[in-house]
């Protein structure tokens, strides 16, 4: 919305772009598991870039390169379940969406070669997600432990 706001773009216009932000964070989500390392808001971001991208004239394939920008940003952001630092973590995602969709609408990508970025955005996603899901079962034990671990 801040960046519909910005641009003064119509309220229909901004209610399809938020729209489309939210399905995308929504479908990054449903595969992304209840519990997990890796912080949340980066599928936000995601969403957010992709919304973006549509706010900035962006068709499929500047909306596709953007959520693939942010994947290959974002992601290996660990929850700790810091609530500062969970409201730092808000302002990084919503810059690198900023960020991605803006890389994407000139024609700027994360390529296929880089990372677990794939060639089709799909696949990307899964691999984030499965990264989130299986990948960090070991760090979500120790990050549990370290937050237990006496404060003085």
């Amino acid at each position: 919305m801040a960046v519909a706001e910005k641009l003064n773009v119509k309220q229909d216009f901004m209610i399809r772009a938020v729209a489309l932000s939210h399905l995308l964070t929504i479908h990054i989500k449903s595969k992304f598991g209840r519990l997990s390392a890796l912080c949340g808001v980066t599928a936000a971001g995601m969403g957010a870039s992709g919304g973006i991208a549509f706010l900035l004239g962006g068709g499929l394939t500047e909306v596709e390169a953007a959520v693939q920008n942010t994947i290959g940003n974002v992601t290996g952001m660990i929850c700790d379940g810091a609530k500062a630092g969970c409201a730092m973590k808000v302002s990084t995602c919503s810059n690198v969406a900023v960020q991605s969709a803006l890389l994407a609408m000139n024609n700027k990508k994360i390529q296929s070669t880089d990372g677990f970025i794939h060639n089709n955005v799909e696949k990307s996603i899964e691999s984030f997600c499965k990264l989130g899901n299986q990948g960090t079962l070991q760090t979500d034990q120790l990050i549990l432990e370290l937050m237990l671990e006496e404060k003085v």
